[in-house]
Order: structure tokens, then sequence, then C-alpha cells
């Protein structure tokens, strides 16, 4: 009976430190200043306007004019390998 009382005080202890830490997060992000991108101070700021370039990247996915892009793709395949008596492997690639 006093392991589950401990265990509980545990979780609870633990449950409590996650939340302090993610209000302390919330509130970073609702404390910081929204600036133009003519007068950025120095340190975090939350920055409103438009990015411009005389020649800007295709991106390479969807093809679209872009000041940055980011991609990633993952493939999931399988490889089975099927024996055939003893004389003999025979290799199925699924993708």
């Amino acid at each position: 009976m006093n392991i589950l009382i401990i265990i509980g005080v545990i979780l609870t202890l633990a449950c409590l430190i996650a939340a302090f830490r993610i209000l302390q997060k919330k509130r970073l992000i609702d404390d910081m200043p929204t600036s133009k991108t003519l007068g950025v101070f120095i340190g975090l700021a939350e920055l409103k306007g438009t990015a411009e370039t005389d020649k800007p990247l295709t991106s390479y996915l969807a093809g679209a004019p872009c000041v940055l892009f980011k991609w990633k793709i993952e493939e999931h395949w399988s490889r089975t390998v099927t024996g055939i008596g003893a004389k003999g492997v025979r290799a199925d690639d699924t993708p």
C-alpha cells in the first residue's frame, strides 16, 4: 500500500513540474514583442511582413516560387526473401 502512495506522489510532482515548464514556455511566446522587419531588436522577436527576393527558389515538391523550402520524403517498404527448396532463393521487393 505504501508503494502506491509513493508512486502517486512521484507522478503528481512530475506532472506539476511539466505543467510549470509548459506554462513558462507559453508565457515566453505570449510576451514576445511583434515588430516590423525594419526595426528588429536583438533577442527573441516575432516578425510581421513579407519576404521578397529578385531570384526566388523553386520548391522541390510543389514547384512553387519561394524564398525558403524544406522537404523530407519517407519511404516504407519491405523485402521478402523466400527460399525455394535447396537450389535457389527468390527475392520479392514490394514498395
